[in-house]
C-alpha cells in the first residue's frame, strides 16, 4: 500500500525517507510509482514545496543516482553577486579568450572557460559579474547521464571569481 506525501519547505528526500522509516531516499525516489516525479525532477537534490511523492509500502532496491559534476545546494540563495568587473578582470578575460583551449583540471572551471571562449568578444562587453554569469549560463550545459543541467547563476559567478583568481 502506498501513501502520498506533499513536499514542504525545507524538506529533503533523505529527511522524508528517515522520517517515514525508509533506509534511503532512493527507496522513495526510484519507486516505480514516482516515475512522473523523477521526470519532473531529474536531480534528486532539487525538490520543491508542493511536489507530490508516492511513499511506497515496500521499499524496492534502487540503483545509485548519478552525481552531476556540479554540486548545488538548493538551500543556498542563488542571489546576484552584484560585483562590477574591474579592468584587471577584463584583462584576465581577454587572456583566457586568447589562450589555448580549455585546460583547467577542475571540470566546473573548464566548463566556464569553454563558455567564455564560446562567447568570445561579447564576454568583455559585460560590466558586472552577474551580467557575465547570465551570458555564460546560456552557453553552459552539463550532461550527467540522461540529464542536462544548467548551473545556477550563483554557482557560475563563484566559478568565474575562482577562474579569474587563477589566471595570472
Amino acid at each position: 500500500m502506498s501513501n502520498t506525501y506533499v513536499v514542504k519547505a525545507g524538506d529533503t528526500l533523505s529527511g522524508i525517507a528517515k522520517t517515514n522509516g525508509y533506509k534511503s531516499w532512493q527507496d522513495i525516489y526510484y519507486h516505480p510509482d514516482n516515475q512522473v516525479f523523477r521526470t519532473k525532477r531529474p536531480n534528486p537534490n532539487l525538490i520543491f514545496p508542493g511536489d507530490t511523492l508516492v511513499l511506497p509500502g515496500a521499499s524496492p532496491s534502487a540503483p545509485p543516482a548519478a552525481t552531476p559534476p556540479w554540486t548545488f545546494n538548493p538551500t543556498v540563495n542563488p542571489s546576484p553577486l552584484n560585483l562590477r568587473l574591474t579592468q584587471d578582470d577584463l584583462l584576465r578575460i581577454d587572456q583566457i579568450l586568447r589562450g589555448p583551449g580549455p585546460w583547467r583540471d577542475d571540470p566546473p572551471l573548464r566548463d566556464i572557460e569553454k563558455a567564455l571562449k564560446q562567447l568570445g568578444p561579447a564576454a568583455k562587453s559585460s560590466n558586472s559579474l552577474d551580467d557575465l554569469a547570465k551570458k555564460i549560463q546560456k552557453h553552459m550545459e552539463i550532461r550527467a547521464g540522461d540529464w542536462t543541467i544548467k548551473p545556477d547563476l550563483g554557482t557560475i559567478g563563484k566559478g568565474l571569481l575562482e577562474l579569474l583568481k587563477r589566471v595570472k
